[in-house]
């Protein structure tokens, strides 16, 4: 009996992960159009990476539109806040004093993606003195 369970359970699973493949890379597409938008908004910095990404690793389009989001939103912090000092400062004192600095950073953040655009704005700035 619990044998019979488990190989339902591996063809459950099998099923959706290759639906949810799918589905995944069926919204993909159907957002790439936005997404080559937003590419093109990004600095040559940022576009360098996403295009060693797409390289590098075949399965980067599962995670191309976090990647574009995180650096556009690094870009609003740096246009908004200049400095490397003054994005430290801001981060330290967390989101919502950040958000009142950089009014068009997006509320749909984690606190993981919140902090990776940080780090991609400080990294961006640092590129820029060099």
């Amino acid at each position: 009996m619990q044998e019979t369970r488990s190989k339902e359970y591996i063809r459950y699973k099998r099923y959706y992960d290759e639906y949810s493949e799918i589905e995944q890379r069926r919204k993909y597409e159907s957002n790439k159009d936005a997404l080559n938008k937003e590419y093109e908004k990004l600095p040559d910095f940022f576009k360098k990476q996403i295009d060693q990404f797409r390289i590098d690793d075949p399965e980067f389009w599962e995670k191309e539109s976090y990647e574009i989001f995180v650096f556009g939103e690094a870009m609003k912090i740096v246009n908004a806040l200049k400095t490397i000092n003054t994005v430290y400062e801001s981060w330290e004192k967390g989101f919502k004093e950040q958000k009142c600095l950089v009014p068009d950073l997006s509320i749909g953040h984690s606190d993981h993606s919140w902090g990776c655009a940080n780090r991609c704005a400080i990294k961006y700035l640092k590129h820029q003195l060099n």
